[in-house]
């Protein structure tokens, strides 16, 4: 187990992270495994700790995996063949990755922008969450998965005070999330199998809240007005919400109990 942090020079990292890392086949690395975990500029710093076997944290690009100012990193890999691949270009960003388990993959870009923040919390076998914040500022995502085979895109990019939180628990959820714009509010809760979420905002203001509670539960949104919010609970199994809001201050509230199908069109 290692834990060092780290302000001033690549030397230095290396100095620290690259041989014990490497004694379990764990590894601290540059892109595609090559090179060296490059941070740059001023107050960066780098924590990780890794127990296990065949753990991977590799830069995203050739060069580094952090640039800029006031950029902190903090991974903590337990188990086998988990990996983190992370980019960080950006004035105010924090990761804040955990990964307990076997398999699971995280992926972390935030470029552009100030005061973002992304935390993914990942128990279990084989679940994946990526994170994208690009040309933003004082975003926020927060994924936390238990389970196995759970896999959550969050992207956020050219926007504002953006924020989304996730929690899957269970096994082969799916979430994909795109905003674009500003002060628009993402919070989604996964507990079953096989469900899935599919949301994108374009302007702003909007707000989604959806609950899914069972197996093979389906939620299509797409919020492209201003000030739109949708509500959505579905409980037990193989239900499907369709939403489309293309206006503002359009409401949609939807509660599912079984096996129910809804299509809701606003303008």
């Amino acid at each position: 187990m290692i834990q060092r942090k780290l302000l001033v020079s690549t030397s230095i990292i290396a100095a620290f992270i690259a041989a014990p890392l490497l004694a379990d086949g764990n590894t601290v690395s540059g892109l595609n495994g090559t090179g060296a975990f490059v941070s740059s500029g001023t107050g960066n710093s780098l924590a990780i700790e890794q127990i296990g076997q065949g753990n991977s944290v590799e830069a995203g690009t050739a060069t580094s995996g952090q640039n800029g100012n006031n950029i902190n990193l903090t991974v903590s890999q337990t188990g086998n063949t988990n990996s983190l691949l992370t980019t960080q270009n950006s004035a105010n960003s924090q990761g804040t990755i955990t990964q307990n388990g076997n398999g699971n993959n995280a992926s972390l870009y935030q470029t552009g922008g100030g005061h973002n923040t992304a935390n993914a919390s990942q128990s279990g076998t084989g679940n994946m969450v990526d994170f994208l914040q690009q040309d933003t500022t004082s975003n926020s995502d927060i994924a936390t998965q238990t389970g196995d085979n759970n896999s959550a895109f969050l992207w956020q990019g050219e926007g504002t005070s953006n924020t989304a939180n996730l929690t899957q628990t269970g096994s082969a959820n799916l979430t994909f999330l795109l905003q674009t714009g500003n002060n628009n509010q993402f919070t989604a809760t996964q507990t079953g199998s096989n469900n899935t979420i599919n949301l994108e905002n374009q302007v702003g203001n909007d707000g989604a809240t959806i609950t899914q509670n069972g197996n093979s539960n389906n939620v299509l949104g797409m919020q492209m007005g201003n000030a739109d919010t949708m509500s959505v609970t579905q409980t037990n199994n193989n239900n499907s919400a369709t939403i489309f809001q293309n206006g503002s201050t359009e409401a949609a509230k939807v509660s599912q109990s079984g096996s129910g199908t809804i299509f809701i069109s606003q303008h």
